[in-house]
């Protein structure tokens, strides 16, 4: 009998069609999906982008040995913060376009923490350029940076500048101190940015405090 072949396929096709809403929705909602992101790039592109706070640390300059051409090359030594503590107010808002929308802040930062210099993980003291350290920080869209940004170091304020291509700032500050090793910092940070606000947790004591509105 043909019946039983007959009812297969109409089960087949019935399936096949019940399918269809299915893949319509899901469409739908990518699409949806790519006209959220499109309208927070666009957002962002103009306010400013997710923000990830690195810093502050000391690049300092050393001289290292390369056996390969038995010349002295200029590296990079890093020093981190013995403490770093990171505190303030996150006032949130949305902005528009269209139907969709995307999370924008503006935020008001103290960071402020010591440095230890000898704290150079075994580099050899005498090797180091002191006198040609920096401080440094890495803040991912430096268009959110809303204040002249200044750190004030010890007794000394010192105003941050672009460490060229990148998104580094850094000031430059001669450590050339035999007696003195410990430092106290603290830098002031006006910073806005869209959806995330992220701090990297660089102190070998960090703390995060934050006030805010978002919900």
């Amino acid at each position: 009998s043909k019946k039983p072949i007959i009812k297969l396929v109409i089960i087949a096709f019935l399936t096949l069609f019940s399918f269809i809403p299915f893949f319509m929705i899901r469409s739908t909602v990518k699409e949806r999906q790519e006209q959220q992101e499109n309208a927070t790039i666009e957002i962002s592109d103009k306010w400013s982008r997710s923000q990830l706070v690195t810093g502050p640390f000391i690049c300092v300059p050393y001289e290292d040995y390369n056996d390969a051409d038995h010349n002295y090359h200029k590296r990079n030594v890093y020093i981190m913060p013995k403490k770093l503590a990171i505190k303030g107010d996150v006032q949130t808002q949305k902005l528009h376009r269209g139907i969709y929308d995307a999370a924008v802040y503006n935020s008001d930062l103290i960071l402020t923490g010591t440095f230890d210099t000898e704290d150079l993980g075994g580099f050899n003291p005498q090797k180091c350029y002191f006198d040609e350290a920096k401080v440094q920080m890495r803040i991912s869209d430096l268009r959110g940076i809303e204040n002249q940004l200044q750190l004030q170091w010890d007794d000394e304020t010192y105003e941050f500048e672009s460490a060229g291509a990148g998104n580094g700032i850094q000031v430059a500050i001669d450590l050339y101190d035999s007696v003195k090793h410990v430092y106290n910092f603290s830098i002031r940070l006006q910073l806005k940015g869209t959806q995330q606000l992220k701090f990297a947790p660089i102190g070998d004591y960090s703390e995060i405090t934050l006030r805010s509105d978002w919900n």
